[in-house]
């Protein structure tokens, strides 16, 4: 009874993690169907046009996850996703790489760190407009992108790769206005998120930092650095090895006349030493 209860519990928790998850496996006999799956078990189907099956219209359905069995095996080329409540950036990157145009603007999504978009080679066009979105770092873009809009967005921090500003600012569009960062780059007195000054480019009315990728020429300089020193170290411990090596050959080798010499002149110093300490040692006074 208390395991079966235990299962329960457990089963309500991950139904409440995953409240409002759109699926295309559902409660129907019919192939095209989509819905989103509620906490209760039950389904809120949404309609396909059976003319134009590879569109999904699933804006303000309460979605707060996708389920990516289901949905990356579609073949989607258009997904509006718009005024849900998605709030992992990471759960989009499931969906069908076929997709060529996402919309997931006004959502809960707050960041977007180390995202790929490369997962979708296909991509012409990302909206995610009126988000929360705050920081963009380590994120790549298919060459295909011609739209990108990050607006109504409070992007505070925003660090590019030299190949992503490049890309991005020669996008035919690009919107991702926000005023926050110019006061914040004053008050900072020109430094962003720690970069230099130099690194601080404008991207349309956006202010971002320019990441310094390290060149071929100083790693490999490092590298050889980094060998010389092993090098030198080797050859040191090389040498007191064979240093040590001969004295004890040297040693093995003696007579044993050369023996007793040694022993005799190590036994006259040990004796002279002695000697010296007793006449240098001054005599207590009575």
């Amino acid at each position: 009874m208390v395991q079966t209860s235990t299962l329960t519990l457990l089963a309500t928790m991950m139904a409440s993690a995953c409240a409002n998850r759109l699926t295309l496996s559902c409660p129907s006999t019919n192939a095209s169907s989509a819905c989103v799956m509620n906490a209760n078990g039950t389904a809120t189907p949404i309609a396909i046009n059976m003319n134009s099956i590879e569109s999904l219209n699933a804006t303000k359905k309460s979605i707060d996850t996708v389920d990516c069995q289901t949905l990356q095996a579609s073949k989607f080329t258009r997904l509006n996703l718009s005024y849900n409540a998605l709030s992992s950036m990471e759960n989009l990157l499931c969906l069908p790489s076929s997709l060529q145009v996402l919309d997931v603007s006004y959502n809960q999504l707050t960041a977007m760190e180390n995202i790929n978009w490369n997962s979708f080679p296909n991509l012409t066009t990302l909206i995610l407009r009126g988000n929360a979105i705050a920081s963009m770092r380590n994120t790549s873009f298919p060459p295909t992108l011609t739209t990108l809009d990050l607006s109504n967005n409070p992007l505070a921090s925003v660090v590019l790769s030299k190949a992503t500003y490049t890309q991005l600012n020669a996008l035919p569009s690009l919107s991702m206005h926000t005023t926050t960062q110019h006061v914040d780059l004053l008050l900072k007195n020109f430094q962003f998120n720690g970069c230099s000054v130099q690194d601080i480019k404008y991207l349309g009315e956006n202010v971002v930092c320019i990441e310094t990728e390290p060149t071929v020429k100083s790693t490999l300089g490092s590298t050889l650095g980094y060998l010389a020193i092993l090098v030198v170290i080797f050859a040191i411990l090389i040498g007191a090895a064979v240093y040590v090596s001969k004295r004890r050959n040297q040693r093995q080798v003696q007579t044993p006349m050369e023996q007793r010499d040694t022993w005799t002149s190590e036994c006259c110093e040990d004796l002279e030493s002695a000697r010296r300490v007793v006449v240098e040692t001054p005599l207590p006074k009575l």
